[in-house]
């Protein structure tokens, strides 16, 4: 019977040792991507975004939002646009653009985007019938 006791014990420890583990692994890895997020939040250059009928915007969020929603950062209204249409977001030194599932699709430079797609000084994204121009904070 003590040998069974003694069994029991055991597994009981090593189950409850690998879940420590398991658990300080968990919170390891969250703190650290957390702060690669701060990091990386830090170093943002500043985005400035031109529309028709919008005044300027400049941004130095991660994040981008487009679209007629006003929840959106850059909120466009128009019929063609899609509640959220569009994202641009920052990710390994460049700024990106990628379509949210639009129904009238988003164009870089009249060309429709099915992935994200960097951005470059200058380029037009037209999101439905309105153009927004890119340039970057100097």
């Amino acid at each position: 019977m003590s040998a069974v006791i003694v069994l029991i014990l055991r597994v009981l420890m090593t189950v409850s040792l690998y879940s420590f583990l398991a658990i300080a692994l968990f919170f390891f890895l969250r703190e650290m991507q957390q702060t690669i997020r701060q990091k990386e939040n830090q170093h943002i250059p500043g985005i400035l975004l031109q529309s028709e009928g919008v005044a300027s915007k400049l941004f130095s969020q991660a994040e981008i939002l487009i679209g007629r929603d006003p929840q959106n950062d850059l909120q466009l209204q128009d019929d063609t646009i899609s509640a959220r249409h569009a994202r641009i977001f920052y990710s390994g030194n460049h700024w990106l653009v990628e379509d949210s599932y639009s129904t009238n699709g988003t164009y870089l430079n009249d060309e429709r985007i099915l992935s994200p797609t960097a951005l470059v000084e200058n380029d037009v994204i037209r999101c439905g019938k309105i153009m927004v121009r890119v340039a970057f904070q100097k």
